[in-house]
């Protein structure tokens, strides 16, 4: 709550035009010029990622973020397509982690990577069978906490067509809770919402989608790598202001 005399540092979208410096303004200000050709008019800048020292971390954060996303809950398991295995089984050897693959004639499109020796790590970080994210990894390092975003992008990301935005999506609302304070701690503005999937006219489980855009590319996977684009307009770089409510 702020009263009409309460000052806050905005730009508008004149200035933003001009590529004009915020400048300070009182809560009665913004309230008289709100809009501006139907548009939101007032925007607050973005802070920038949140500096934390590099931590020890027991599972390499981009293997992390994969689990989350395409693990199996009560074991050191990774599934995916076979194609994004071949692309990403590099970047598991210049990691020096062990691994075999499972068979899986049920599916012989998708590769099942165990990872013996991470199975103790995930009882000791406590996300056996309970999926989150520790606070060491949400108080990591950017590079980490990039790499661990990466991971999670590459399981469970996806890019709208035609566009710059990309979107996260997990089941575990608690899980997606995780992932958009990890999103927003490196400077990004994200939209997070629950939605309900339809089939054949039922609903189905909720899920939650985080949707994105920045300028730093939020992929290893080559495919979705070469799919995506970077943001282009200054709309990552803002909250705008949509309503004050006396």
């Amino acid at each position: 709550e702020a009263d009409l005399e309460h000052q806050w540092v905005t730009t508008t979208r004149s200035e933003r035009r001009r590529n004009l410096p915020p400048k300070t303004r009182t809560t009665k200000e913004i309230m008289e010029t709100l809009k501006y050709g139907g548009f939101n008019n007032h925007a607050v800048p973005l802070v920038q990622p949140v500096f934390f020292e590099e931590k020890e971390l027991s599972i390499h954060p981009y293997v992390f973020g994969l689990w989350l996303g395409d693990g199996t809950a009560r074991e050191p398991s990774i599934t995916m397509h076979k194609e994004d295995w071949e692309d990403i089984e590099p970047r598991f050897i210049e990691l020096g982690i062990k691994y075999h693959l499972v068979p899986r004639q049920e599916k012989e499109n998708t590769v099942l990577i165990w990872i013996e020796e991470m199975s103790p790590k995930l009882k000791q970080l406590g996300v056996k069978n309970n999926k989150h994210i520790p606070v060491q990894y949400l108080r990591s390092s950017i590079d980490q906490r990039w790499e661990l975003l990466r991971g999670m992008m590459d399981s469970d990301g996806t890019i709208e067509k035609g566009t710059s935005t990309v979107v996260l999506t997990f089941s575990d609302e608690g899980l997606a809770k995780n992932a958009t304070e990890v999103i927003r701690s490196l400077g990004i503005k994200v939209n997070a919402k629950a939605h309900k999937s339809m089939l054949n006219g039922e609903e189905k489980k909720q899920h939650w989608d985080m949707s994105f855009v920045s300028k730093e590319l939020p992929f290893k996977l080559s495919r979705k790598a070469n799919a995506w684009r970077p943001a282009t307009i200054d709309r990552s770089k803002y909250r705008y202001i949509k309503e004050i409510v006396p």
